[in-house]
């Protein structure tokens, strides 16, 4: 069970501003550079479609009351202190979702593609993991063989991608002459051929004004396979650990990650 509400950047400031919620982290100012008077007409404009869809009510000239699930839901995503943010890549599209994580339910915060937000109160742990496994296409497959693990540097990773790209490019010789086993080169050649790149989970702690990232976990699909992608520096270059999973010890992962991040919560 979920609810949902949808409203532009400048509904969303306006419903922090009547709740006095201070500033909104993560979001650009919509009003930024306009005339305090052209900011009042859009307030005032704001406000009339908010009433209209019943967020707020008007009591008094004066007066303005707000729907409690708005409140819930706009007070949870200024105070909450643990959030997780996920994104998809491919190559030319990236797609990301933000959840914010509070004492009693959890909140979904997405841009929609003409920009405006669509907020999601998630009753409870079980729906957050649900909504994940949705937003990755985590499904249930018969598993492949375990794809051999293997290290190759940052620079060699993204070399490997541009010849993926290209027509004729020789990127499964390229990843075997940088040291990846002839199975992974195949598998990871044919991932990036089809242009996927990259999943994950950031685990992220608010203090104050200060956004602070902790536990990630970053994976790529590779046909019937998951490898495991660990970033790492050595002799001050970036490498990159693949390392074969399976898509249940994914999911186990991702549940610890949110079981921890929700006992912070609470």
């Amino acid at each position: 069970m979920s609810w949902s509400i949808e409203v532009s950047k400048e509904e969303l400031y306006q419903l922090a501003g009547l709740l006095q919620l201070g500033n909104l982290l993560g979001f650009d100012d919509p009003f930024a550079g306009f005339l305090s008077e052209d900011i009042a007409i859009r307030l005032e404009a704001s406000q009339e479609r908010l009433l209209g869809r019943g967020y707020i009510e008007q009591l008094s000239r004066t007066e303005l009351i707000l729907d409690t699930g708005v409140v819930a839901i706009v007070r949870a995503i200024t105070t909450s202190n643990d959030l997780i943010v996920v994104t998809k890549s491919s190559v030319g599209s990236l797609s990301s979702c933000v959840f914010h994580l509070t004492s009693g339910f959890y909140v979904e915060q997405l841009e929609l593609p003409r920009g405006d937000i669509k907020l999601t109160a998630l009753k409870d742990l079980e729906v957050l993991r649900d909504r994940l496994e949705e937003f990755f296409n985590m499904v249930d497959s018969t598993p492949g063989e375990p794809i051999p693990s293997c290290t190759i540097s940052k620079v060699d990773f993204l070399e490997a991608l541009r010849l993926a790209q290209k027509e004729g490019g020789s990127c499964n010789e390229y990843l075997v002459e940088s040291g990846v086993p002839r199975e992974t080169s195949t598998a990871l050649g044919a991932a990036l051929k089809d242009g996927n790149l990259t999943n994950s989970i950031v685990s992220v702690q608010r203090n104050q004004n200060e956004m602070g990232c902790g536990e990630t976990v970053t994976w790529l699909a590779v046909g019937k396979g998951i490898l495991y992608m660990d970033e790492f520096e050595k002799d001050q270059e970036q490498y990159i650990q693949f390392r074969s999973t399976t898509l249940t010890d994914l999911q186990r992962r991702v549940v610890c990650l949110l079981e921890s991040l929700s006992n912070n919560a609470n």
